[in-house]
């Protein structure tokens, strides 16, 4: 923005050059000047001007200075030739404007409206007095068309010059009435108004006041009645106004009395008028120039038909696409009329032209300086400021050598220059010009105002600009809404316009202000503008049709927004954290966070995204149930680097009053407040000017209701979307701020009263599934790019889903990077970086699996040469093999918790922070980073995983020291991990899985051999051999240790029952074994269940699991169970078959009972079962029973010996009737019906349950499908009318595996009891879920096999009672613990109010 940016040196290479280069071409000697004075004496004129006084702001007063410095240093090789005094306002001060720093003296003058300062005639006369200028030059704007301010400079004694024209002149044209009257006078083309038909004698310009008074309109009824003789649409103009400020369009006739109204107090006691609107017009423009002998010329001509609200926004020249001749008729009648007032000095014709018709009018002469001067300048090389000085020092125009070089003649000459008849040289190529205000376009142009942190503008040869303000500089209320002005020229229109977009492309403004650089682009390459078919009322449509630029994607947006908020809140909290550290204060907790919501309103949908900040600087935001990963940097001009798939963003943010602003990648977006509709606030600054309604006043929707004076404009405030009752909170006249609250309105229809709608379905794009968090999805309508970010953190993720992902395995990324991945996530993770929870496991795990490819890829890895995000010594053996590296890395990681941990073992976190304050004195974010990294919750998942990992891949005694300091820890926060610790370190000095087999065995066979009843009863409460560890001896060579081992399994599967007439039979390689159980007394008589059972022995009360006993079927009397007899259908199985007792093969013949439960130890009274239909008999009725066990080796088997094997037992205890056998059991029938009448039934009259065992499977799958169709159809039929079995449950063992129980149950008509999969029915009843009877309860699927957790939903809206679980236990350990949300152990109730229930039912210990 220097001197040396100047237009002058940045014209493109088409245009002819500098002045000097000018002389040469031209064949001259450059003239030699040594001063001012002397320049003045050799061009023949009659007064030296070396100071001046610039009675302006903005960009006039720099776009003055550096014109005439340019012009001094061409001549004097002195840009201080001419000096250059200034005013500057406290605002103007305040916000750094640049013609102060240009100026070589700076008076300070009063603040607020130019009425004070710019503007104030005798203020100006009294500065350039006291400060002795020889000149004043007013540029435009302010005091420039008031004609008292040349008459009170004549009056000085200094006779100070007034660098412009005459005060008759401008008092003939500067004002719009007189000029309008002067022009159609000398027969100039002009639209029909107020004044139409008036005109003056020949020769004469001075309008008399009669005449003048006649063109006017007074009053509201007046300008109403011209208008309709007129015709609508007209419009209303104070005379005195320019720049857009005093013009109305009005429509129709309800209009007339506010725009009336903002007219005059736009441009206060101006005279106002009326005049045609003229539609489907381009509004252009003729240069003037004159001087003080007579002497006028044209200076080609201009185009400003892009206009918003009648303020040019584009201009450009020279006119092209005009009927022949026109241009030449424009300029010769403006010629005439400068004549005709004796102009002087620098003056613009404004003209429209009907692009129809191929005719112009008369629009008015502004008399001064126009801001878009610098166009002409281009397409000329005519340096205007400087021609006004030298007009001003009385030099005639003929002697000007840029005037002189235009007219294609030398210009050291001092020949006299015939201007109507010299044929000027073709304009130099074209040129655009933009203006560059502080507006918000999606605002109908608003003005704004606010400070500005950073300008930048990259000028280039055929791009230049200038700017009132620069970096760390603002746009204060009062100043004029544009600071900038860029012009761009070409060889051609497209030329021009094309390096024009990109000068604004990389035009930087950042602020608080609104800038229209987006909005002017999308002009620009609109194809209207580039066919050159504008008119005047183009922009406007444009704005009425709510045209908006293009906006970055939605979710775009709301991402950057959304983690550029989350990173302020954060980096905010960490200050202050320190601050408070530093000022001696122990900080809140609460300011360690990492995870944050933010609710963002864009285009009126609420977006809700969640935020965990997973690393320094990674995030992951989630939108609902998708999730997306973005990596963000901070730049030094408080901008910021976003990496979002595989592109990066550039983000900038401003907190505007009116909402979140936005700029992603030169594009603005702005995120709304949750704004209530019924209250009127202003988005502006300013003053309030009055109110259009009166209080208690009904208003519709969008309509004007209050008139806001901003930046020297009167704009209309309207209502919002509702209407209503108006209740005024402001009082007119006074200033208000943004957000004031000016009028609140009392709706007629509350249902129109409309917030923010809620996005209850929008989803990441392109996020439907992801298997791994740090996986990238696949492209959406985003852009192409629109993937997950390439860094997690400091973690980049991969493209799991693509073709050669193979290939990116290996080659894209090398083991290297996958391990320095896996060391970030984890150590960040472990620093108290956060990770989305239902994806936390599933990052851990992908971590570990890619150290553990150390291993797969042979460990050609060294990690001395990784680079981790922390500082480490790698000691030099560790690089010997994988297992000394993982083992290195994984205690690395376990250290930083440790060390973390034990800061706050005996202390309280308060007496930590002082501490650490102490200990860290000049590292306060040292602190903050411990804290931080100890309020995670993540971290002991972290470690938990890590400690399993090192147990799976048997590194326990590597990883020793690592696990004595996680044991080490004492606080209860940390209890999971240290649990998992100090299990491990007891666990590698315990037996191996094959070491527990071996003792089982031992253990076995010692029990055979000595027949000890007492290690045999300890063997069954060992709990250490599981089941998976007996089923292995099912397949022993030895029968005794099979049937030993099958007992083992039934008594401790059956251990909370008594067991009597336990019998074995050996089927072959398998067996079979039957039994009655019962459960002890101490429990009936806890349950409130008395009597006696006459079906008990006396060897101890007994419970049989029944679902629906029937009562009419009696229980028959005990007895003795005889051998059964085998069967040739059941070769090879039924050989050999031998009655044993694990009893008998202790101690010989004999019956006893081996009870276990140490509940049930003694005999007890008989009891009688509960009543059918009582609570204790809706899930198991508290009976006795038998039950009968079938072995076999897969599922397979047991379908096709399920008929021969099970059913035979119930319906033919000494053996199968028929020659058929089983294979005929059910397909033979009686004439009646039933199976096979004649066979003694005794067993199929006594309840009972099957346990099919099944000990040889090596997979689960499918196993649902073939045992649903086992129990089915003929065999269902069988059960039911034939046996009294009341469930039948498959029991599926494999090894290292809990066992799989499948339940069928007579009560849900043999469909499985899915609910208790994972349940042993002997123990499920503890869990008492018949007492959710009003709930669909469904398990919940847990990897604790000891743990159980049920879903339940009400059945139905209404419940016709609340039961209430409570905690039930025997012993010290209770049976299951009742959740609802915050933990175990209180009691739930389920009433109508609840629809649904969480219940956790844990098995203990000796469970």
């Amino acid at each position: 923005l220097g001197d040396s940016q100047s237009r002058f040196s940045l014209l493109s290479n088409f245009a002819s050059g500098m002045l000097k280069n000018i002389r040469n071409e031209d064949g001259g000697e450059e003239a030699a000047y040594t001063s001012v004075d002397d320049f003045v004496r050799k061009l023949g004129g009659n007064r030296v001007i070396k100071k001046v006084l610039i009675a302006n702001n903005g960009i006039a007063a720099v776009k003055g200075i550096r014109s005439i410095r340019q012009w001094a240093y061409d001549y004097f090789h002195d840009v201080h030739a001419i000096k250059f005094v200034v005013m500057a306002t406290p605002e103007d001060v305040a916000v750094n404007v640049e013609y102060i720093k240009m100026a070589d003296e700076c008076v300070e003058v009063a603040g607020g409206s130019n009425k004070h300062n710019y503007a104030n005639v005798r203020l100006i006369v009294e500065i350039a007095i006291r400060t002795r200028c020889d000149a004043v030059w007013v540029g435009w704007g302010h005091a420039s068309e008031n004609p008292e301010l040349p008459d009170a400079l004549a009056a000085t004694k200094e006779r100070i010059v007034f660098l412009g024209p005459p005060a008759s002149a401008m008092r003939a044209l500067g004002d719009k009435i007189r000029s309008t009257i002067v022009a159609q006078s000398a027969d100039i083309p002009c639209m029909k108004w107020s004044g139409s038909g008036l005109r003056l004698p020949p020769n004469v310009s001075a309008v008399p006041p009669e005449m003048f008074d006649a063109a006017c309109v007074h009053t509201v009824a007046e300008c109403k009645k011209v208008a309709a003789d007129i015709g609508y649409p007209v419009m209303l103009k104070a005379s005195e106004g320019g720049g857009g400020k005093g013009i109305r369009l009005v429509q129709d006739e309800a209009d007339i009395a506010n725009a009336y109204l903002a007219c005059a107090g736009e441009v206060a006691e101006s005279p106002i008028f009326a005049m045609e609107m003229a539609t489907g017009c381009r509004h252009l423009e003729v240069q003037l120039l004159a001087d003080s002998y007579g002497n006028v010329i044209s200076l080609k001509t201009r185009d400003c038909s892009v206009q918003r609200r009648h303020q040019k926004i584009i201009e450009e020249g020279p006119v092209l696409k005009t009927v022949d001749g026109v241009l030449r008729k424009m300029e010769q009648a403006a010629v005439r009329l400068a004549k005709l007032v004796g102009y002087v000095g620098a003056g613009t014709v404004e003209y429209l032209y009907k692009k129809d018709a191929g005719n112009f009018f008369f629009l008015e002469l502004n008399p001064r300086l126009q801001v878009e001067h610098p166009v002409t300048e281009c397409i000329t090389n005519v340096n205007i400021p400087a021609a006004q000085l030298c007009i001003g020092m009385g030099i005639p125009l003929y002697r000007i050598a840029d005037i002189r070089a235009l007219c294609n003649l030398n210009p050291f000459e001092s020949s006299e220059i015939d201007f109507e008849s010299v044929e000027q040289r073709q304009p130099i190529g074209h040129t655009i010009a933009v203006r560059i205000t502080a507006e918000n376009p999606d605002d109908g142009f608003r003005p704004t105002s606010g400070s500005i942190q950073e300008l930048v503008f990259r000028p280039t040869k055929t791009v230049w600009g200038y700017f009132s303000v620069g970096s760390n500089g603002g746009v204060h209320e009062f100043a004029d809404s544009q600071f900038g002005h860029l012009f761009a020229s070409g060889s051609t229109r497209e030329d021009a316009r094309k390096a024009m977009v990109i000068a604004l492309k990389q035009l930087t403004v950042k602020g608080e202000i609104r800038t229209t650089v987006e909005y002017l682009i999308h002009l620009l390459e609109r194809p209207e503008f580039r066919n050159a078919d504008v008119s005047t009322a183009w922009l406007d449509r444009l704005i009425l049709r709510k045209l908006r630029v293009d906006q970055p994607n939605k979710y775009l947006a709301v991402a950057c927004a959304a983690v550029r908020k989350m990173q302020e809140k954060f980096e905010l909290n960490r200050a202050q954290y320190i601050q408070f550290l530093s000022a001696g204060h122990t900080p809140s907790p609460d300011l360690a966070t990492t995870s944050f919501i933010e609710v963002l309103i864009l285009n009126g949908i609420k977006y809700r995204v969640f935020g965990s900040k997973i690393s320094p600087t990674g995030w992951d935001l989630a939108l609902h149930d998708s999730h997306i990963q973005v990596d963000v940097r901070l730049l030094k001009d408080r901008g910021m680097l976003v990496y979002l798939g595989l592109k990066t963003h550039i983000v900038y943010a401003e907190n505007d009053p009116n909402g979140y602003r936005l700029n992603l990648d030169g594009r603005t977006v702005t995120f709304t407040h949750d704004d209530d509709p019924t209250k009127l606030r202003t988005t502006v600054p300013g003053k309030l000017v009055r109110f259009l309604v009166a209080d208690g006043d009904a208003v519709a929707p969008d309509s004007p209701y209050a008139e806001l004076e901003v930046m020297k404009m009167h704009l209309h405030l309207k209502t919002t979307s509702v209407g209503g009752v108006i209740k005024l909170r402001a009082l007119e006249g006074t200033t208000v701020t943004v957000g004031k609250v000016l009028a609140e309105l009392q709706p007629d229809d509350i249902s129109k009263v409309v917030r923010a709608e809620e996005n209850l379905y929008d989803r990441w794009p392109g996020l439907a599934s992801m298997s791994r968090h740090d996986t990238a999805p696949e492209p959406a309508d985003l852009d192409p790019a629109w993937q997950a970010t390439p860094k997690a953190g400091a973690a980049s993720p991969r493209l799991e889903n693509s073709a050669s992902m193979a290939e990116a395995d290996q080659e894209e990324e090398n083991l290297a990077t996958r391990v320095q991945r896996a060391i970030e996530v984890l150590w960040w993770l472990l620093s108290g970086y956060d990770f989305p929870p239902n994806a936390l496991e599933a990052r851990i795990q992908a971590a570990l699996d890619d150290l553990c490819a150390l291993a797969q890829w042979g460990s050609d890895v060294r990690l001395s040469a990784l680079q981790p995000p922390f500082s480490w010594t790698v000691p030099p053996d560790v690089d010997r093999n994988f297992k000394t590296q993982i083992t290195f890395l994984l205690g690395v990681l376990v250290q930083r918790f440790v060390q973390v941990e034990q800061f706050f073992e005996t202390a309280t976190e308060d007496e930590v922070v002082e501490a650490l304050r102490e200990r860290y004195k000049t590292d306060y974010p040292a602190v903050f980073e411990i804290v931080l990294a100890h309020h995670s919750t993540q971290r002991h998942r972290v470690v938990l995983a890590i400690l399993l990992k090192v147990e799976e891949m048997a590194h326990t005694k590597d990883f020793m020291e690592s696990l004595q300091a996680i044991s080490s820890l004492s606080a209860v926060r940390n209890d999971i991990v240290v649990l998992q610790a100090r299990h491990m370190l007891r666990r590698m000095h315990a037996p191996s899985y094959e070491d527990k087999i071996g003792e089982l065995h031992v253990l076995l066979r010692t029990a055979a051999d000595t027949r000890d009843q007492a290690k045999l009863q300890a063997l069954v409460r060992q709990t250490q051999f599981t089941f998976d560890m007996i089923a292995l001896f099912f397949t022993d060579t030895n029968p005794a240790l099979q049937c030993l081992s099958l007992e083992l399994f039934l008594r401790r599967n059956y251990h909370t029952f008594t067991l009597t007439e336990l019998r074995f039979r050996r089927r072959g390689h398998s067996w079979n074994a039957q039994w009655s159980f019962s459960r002890p007394s101490s429990y009936l008589a806890s349950e409130g269940v008395g009597g006696s059972c006459s079906t008990i022995p006396s060897t101890g009360s007994m419970l049989c699991e029944l679902d629906n006993p029937s009562p009419q079927r009696p229980i028959p009397p005990p007895r003795t169970i005889s051998p059964v007899p085998g069967s040739a259908n059941h070769s090879p199985l039924t050989t050999n078959s031998e009655d044993i007792s694990f009893a008998e093969l202790l101690s010989g013949p004999g019956r006893r009972s081996f009870p276990v439960n140490p509940l049930s130890m003694h005999p007890a009274t008989p009891t009688t079962g509960a009543p059918v239909g009582s609570p204790l008999a809706e899930d198991s009725a508290v009976l006795c029973g038998h039950g009968f066990l079938a072995m076999f080796a897969t599922v397979g088997e047991a379908s096709a010996g399920f008929d021969s094997v099970v059913l035979s037992h119930f319906l033919a205890p000494g053996g199968l009737v028929g020659s058929g056998g089983g294979g005929a059991l059910l397909s033979e029938r009686s004439t009646s019906g039933s199976l096979l009448p004649t066979v003694a039934r005794r067993w199929a009259l006594e309840p009972s349950v099957v346990e099919v065992l099944i000990y040889g499977q090596t997979s689960v799958e499918g196993a649902e499908a073939e045992l649903s169709a086992l129990m089915s159809g003929r065999r269902v039929e069988a059960l039911n009318s034939q046996t009294a079995v009341q469930r039948v449950t498959f029991v599926v063992i494999m090894r290292h595996r809990a066992p799989f129980y499948y339940t069928y149950r007579r009560s849900m008509a043999w469909a499985e009891d899915a609910i208790i999969r994972s349940v042993a029915p002997t123990q499920a009843y503890h869990m008492e879920l018949h007492r959710l009877s009003n709930y669909d309860m469904h398990l919940y699927p847990l990897n604790n096999p000891r743990v159980h957790v049920y879903w339940g939903k009400e059945k139905s809206p209404a419940a016709p009672t609340s039961p209430t679980v409570t905690t039930t236990g025997h012993g010290s350990s209770p049976s299951f613990y009742p959740v609802v949300a915050s933990g175990p152990g209180t009691a739930l109730n389920l009433g109508a109010a609840a629809s649904s229930a969480t219940v956790t039912a844990s098995s203990s210990s000796s469970s």
